[in-house]
C-alpha cells in the first residue's frame, strides 16, 4: 500500500513539473502563475501547494529535472567507453535531439542559465558545472588522442557547445519548422567536429 502511495505522489508530481514547464515555456516565468499551472495539470490550487510551497519551487524543480536528464544521458554515454570522437558523436547528439524535443524546456534553460538573482540559481549552477566538466574532460581526451588541435580551451569549447546548441535549437524551433530533430542534431555534430578537428 505505501509503495502505490508513493508512486502516486511521484506521479503526481511529475505531472505538476510537466505542467508548470508547459505553462511556463508558454507565457514565461513572469507569466505563470499556480492558478495557471493547476489548470493545466488537471488539479486544484490545493494540490500544488501540497507538493510545492511556491511557484519558485516549481520552477526549481522543473529546471533540475530537465538537467539531471541531461547529465544523466552523458554519463550513460560516458560509461560505455568509446573512442573519444564516438563519444563526443553521442555527446551532442543527445543534447541536440533532448533540446530539440522539448522546446519549453530548453527556452526556459536558455532564459535560466546565466541568471544570478533566482533562488535556483546556486542549485542550477552546480548541476550545469557538471555537465560542463564532463565535456571539458571529453574534449581534453580527445586532444590527447590527436583528434582535437591541442590550442583548443577544453572548458571554452565546453561552455560554448552547451550555449550553440541551446541558442541554435531555438531558432529552427521557432522560425524554421522545417528542420526535423535528426537533421539538427547532425548539424550539431558537423559544427563541433569540424570547429575541432586537428589538421
Amino acid at each position: 500500500m505505501e509503495k502505490k502511495t508513493r508512486a502516486k505522489s511521484e506521479a503526481t508530481r511529475k505531472t505538476l513539473v510537466n505542467a508548470a514547464l508547459t505553462v511556463i515555456g508558454r507565457q514565461g516565468y513572469a507569466g505563470a502563475t499556480i492558478e495557471k499551472i493547476a489548470e493545466e495539470a488537471g488539479v486544484s490550487k490545493g494540490v500544488v501547494y501540497y507538493y510545492f510551497k511556491t511557484k519558485a519551487d516549481i520552477a526549481t524543480n522543473v529546471l533540475i529535472d530537465s538537467f539531471e536528464k541531461i547529465v544523466g544521458e552523458f554519463e550513460a554515454i560516458m560509461d560505455r567507453g568509446l573512442h573519444p570522437h564516438e563519444t563526443m558523436t553521442q555527446f551532442v547528439g543527445t543534447f541536440a535531439r533532448m533540446i530539440f524535443q522539448n522546446q519549453e524546456a530548453s527556452r526556459f534553460i536558455l532564459s535560466e542559465l546565466w541568471r544570478d538573482d533566482r533562488i535556483w540559481s546556486e542549485e542550477m549552477r552546480q548541476t550545469e558545472e557538471r555537465l560542463i566538466s564532463m565535456l571539458e574532460s571529453l574534449v581534453e581526451s580527445s586532444i590527447a588522442c590527436g583528434i582535437v588541435r591541442p590550442e583548443i580551451d577544453a572548458r571554452f569549447v565546453s561552455i560554448a557547445t552547451i550555449g550553440t546548441v541551446l541558442t541554435s535549437a531555438q531558432y529552427y524551433l521557432m522560425q524554421d519548422d522545417s528542420e526535423t530533430e535528426g537533421a539538427f542534431a547532425q548539424h550539431c555534430i558537423d559544427f563541433i567536429h569540424h570547429a575541432l578537428k586537428a589538421e
